[in-house]
């Protein structure tokens, strides 16, 4: 039996904390704050240098409920399931790359910090800085950040049908950068 990995270290992230603030009702129906956090990231790798990546909040259906207790089960599971969306965020250190990947999802993205290059696999490379907003359609993609500081984006994955091209239906892949 082989022993368990340990799990990937982050980067220490000079960018502002994320603070996750989520609103719901209570058992009475009032308006309130169900949670009010500091978010923490997880590495994509086990690379020095590795992204880090924040899952926000998630849903698993395409109709959320805002029931009490629906804070309590999100944020489980693949980075989007088969209905539902995600909201995410990624920084990036300098001089860093995510592995290339795809989920099939329909995905609004927004740079916040920093300068990053979306890199689809068969090498077009797209230059995003600060305030640039990017529409992933289930293509093959990484994120590089080829400059001295740090970048961050801002994602929200909406589950989608699988893209299919030439009659093959193309699913979620991650695999490492060459």
């Amino acid at each position: 039996m082989s022993e368990p990995q340990p799990t990937p270290t982050p980067a220490a992230t000079p960018l502002a904390p994320i603070r996750l603030v989520i609103t719901g009702h209570n058992t009475s129906g009032a308006s309130t704050v169900i949670e009010d956090k500091v978010a923490h990231g997880r590495a994509f790798n086990d690379k020095p240098n590795s992204a880090l990546s924040t899952s926000l909040f998630r849903t698993d259906v395409q109709k959320p409920t805002n029931d009490v207790d629906f804070v309590e089960s999100q944020v489980k599971g693949p980075v989007v399931g088969e209905e539902g969306s995600t909201f995410s965020a990624t920084d990036l250190p300098p001089h860093s790359v995510t592995p290339f990947h795809r989920t099939i999802s329909l995905d609004y993205a927004i740079v916040t910090s920093g300068n990053i290059i979306c890199q689809l696999n068969h090498g077009v490379r797209v230059p995003l800085k600060a305030g640039d907003v990017i529409v992933q359609r289930g293509t093959i993609h990484a994120w590089r950040n080829e400059t001295d500081e740090w970048a961050r984006i801002f994602c929200t994955m909406i589950a989608s049908k699988p893209v299919g091209v030439a009659g093959k239906t193309l699913t979620t892949t991650f695999f490492p950068i060459e």
